[in-house]
């Protein structure tokens, strides 16, 4: 490729500083591996000699694997692993990666290229030829792709693989290539394809088949899923919930039948892979082998959505009706929390249609959509004007949307109800049949005799303390802070019963600055104190303060080390102060100390 059509530059970020690695030890097998991959990359002139280099980077070989495959181990047991056909020679390049400025250019999105492929009647795949290594580096940034192998240190002529702007700098160049067909007849990704395949029906990407019915899941992939054994560790738990969350979008309820297996996944869970899980896991496995085809977006149709809400979950279908056939384009639910589960049904159902809104909003916004729903409240609630804060803020979000909801009786949306009426396996309590004593009436009496027998084990009743206002201050420093007309610390205290703040910006934190505002804001505005509260620091622990609180009789409480909430009154007040002074000091933030007065 020509350099002016597209070239891979690599700009450092400000004061970073070249680094060289040694090369890493390798048997003789590796050795060989990697000069069969210099010498080809030389012959094919893609690499050069290069001994004087500020950057070095080593050389690592790792196996390459293909995929995935079932097999027996020595116990007997089936197991997953990857299969491997080969040595890939692979470049370290970490450190030049943290020190390079990232490029931003946008790469496509996987779910909407999908939908833009599928519907065409054929289709052509084109697989480049080493595509990183047909664009050239810059002829200044070589020297930093040099790499240290047994056979000397070497840099790229070409984009070398491992540089975290490549995947940016290949997009750039082919979208700039076929700028005017790219999204209409041509769309640009990587991937690995195994050749060339022209006017086929249906094509394949990242384990999604387009064709002209529609999305649908690559069958051999899910045959490897169909196969695994239930897990036996947390890392093989999850691995199969991200395989199968991969393709989430085709499953109903997916987070409420991976829930036991989730709960596997917290800290300090004893690992049993139990009945739930195990149905669970064999129930995910069916629902992906029967994945319905999901239809590429019409554009031109109104959207639908249709919502349903439960107890604990909340399900929505996203859709489309074409003529009286209607298609599903997207699943999605999920489970409420407990503050969610106490909603009323109103706000409940309203929830689902913002879970949907939110979910689907690249579909949705600047397009008509469509919401039934089993609520027929929910029709009225845009006109009510004494509903909830919650509510009314809530309507507030619907109104960027252009919405028109429906009602549809539960028989009618069974899409949305099924997500969200799942049946619990829970058992109910049996009932109890037992009736009460027949002489337990004439047992009772009308004193409580047994009030003494209650009372022995209880701790002796004392006075409750008394804590009056301004006998009490917690007190901290603050900073340093940029110089404010040469003050650069905040000296803070706080009453603990009237919550009061006194502050004062001082130049320095030591002793004798606390000690003059003691004496001047405190002690003289609103009298000696019983107590006062403040950390270990040397401005607080010292032979002065101690002197000084001994001479008015005050109690010195220090909070513990490393646990600030022990001054919890101080901290808070610190905190608002400073939040109160970002917003109202100007940009140079050298006038905070002008502004403490107001910020009190």
């Amino acid at each position: 490729m020509s350099p002016s059509t597209c070239m891979h530059k690599i700009l450092m970020e400000d004061e970073c500083k070249p680094t060289g690695d040694a090369q890493r030890r390798l048997n003789p097998p590796m050795m060989e591996v990697v000069k069969k991959e210099i010498l080809k990359l030389l012959d094919a002139g893609r690499i050069y000699p290069n001994s004087d280099s500020k950057w070095v980077s080593p050389v690592q070989v790792v196996p390459k694997k293909t995929g995935i495959m079932v097999v027996e181990n020595n116990k007997g047991m089936m197991v997953h692993t990857r299969v491997q056909n080969g040595w890939r020679v692979c470049i370290d390049y970490r450190k030049l990666n943290a020190s390079t400025r990232k490029d931003h250019f946008l790469l496509p999105f996987i779910d909407q290229m999908l939908e833009r492929l599928a519907g065409k009647s054929h289709y052509c795949c084109l697989d480049g030829y080493s595509s990183f290594h047909q664009i050239p580096v810059a002829p200044e940034d070589q020297e930093k792709t040099t790499f240290t192998c047994p056979s000397g240190t070497f840099a790229y002529r070409r984009m070398s693989f491992g540089l975290c702007n490549a995947p940016s700098t290949f997009q750039r160049c082919m979208v700039s290539i076929f700028s005017e067909y790219v999204e209409n007849i041509i769309e640009v990704f990587m991937d690995d394809f195994t050749k060339c395949h022209f006017m086929v029906s249906q094509g394949l990407i990242l384990g999604h088949i387009w064709s002209k019915k529609g999305i649908e899941l690559h069958k051999a992939k899910i045959d490897v899923i169909q196969n695994l054994p239930y897990p036996t560790c947390v890392w093989e738990v999850r691995s199969f919930l991200g395989h199968a969350g991969f393709y989430r979008r085709f499953i109903k309820d997916f987070s409420k039948i991976t829930r036991p297996m989730c709960q596997l996944l917290q800290k300090e869970v004893d690992f049993e892979f139990s009945e739930a899980c195990k149905e669970a896991f064999d129930k995910l496995k069916e629902l992906l082998t029967s994945a319905p085809i999901m239809q590429a977006p019409n554009w031109d149709l109104p959207f639908e959505i249709m919502c349903d809400a439960s107890n604990y979950v909340i399900g929505t279908v996203l859709g489309q009706k074409n003529g009286r056939a209607s298609h599903v384009i997207y699943y999605a639910s999920r489970t409420l929390d407990n503050a969610q589960s106490n909603y009323t049904t109103t706000e409940k159902e309203l929830l689902a249609i913002m879970f949907a809104l939110k979910k689907f909003r690249q579909y949705l916004l600047g397009t008509k959509v469509i919401v039934y729903s089993d609520h027929v409240a929910l029709k009225y609630l845009m006109t009510k004007k004494d509903a909830k804060p919650r509510l009314i803020r809530w309507i507030l979000l619907l109104q960027e949307f252009d919405l028109e909801i429906r009602d549809k009786s539960r028989c009618e949306n069974l899409v949305a109800d099924h997500l969200s009426r799942i049946t619990s396996n829970e058992t109910p309590l049996p009932l109890r049949d037992e009736f009460l004593d027949e002489h337990l009436f004439s047992l009772a009496q009308s004193t409580p005799w047994t009030g003494n027998i209650l009372q022995k084990n209880q701790m002796p009743q004392n006075p409750i303390l008394v804590c009056k206002i301004f006998d009490v201050w917690g007190t901290d420093f603050m900073g340093p802070f940029p110089v404010s007309f040469g003050k650069i610390y905040i000296l803070l205290v706080v009453d603990y019963v009237s919550k009061r703040v006194e502050a004062k910006a001082t130049r320095s934190d030591d002793a004798k600055t606390v000690i003059e505002f003691l004496k001047s804001n405190i002690f003289v505005r609103f009298g000696v104190p019983r107590a006062l509260i403040s950390d270990r620091g040397t401005h607080f622990c010292n032979k002065m303060m101690e002197a000084l609180l001994k001479k008015y009789n005050v109690t010195h409480r220090f909070s513990t080390a490393y646990h600030p909430q022990t001054n919890g009154q101080a901290e808070v007040s610190n905190r608002e102060v400073k939040s109160i002074l970002e917003k109202t000091v100007n940009p140079t933030r050298k006038d905070w100390s002008l502004r403490l007065d107001d910020a009190l």
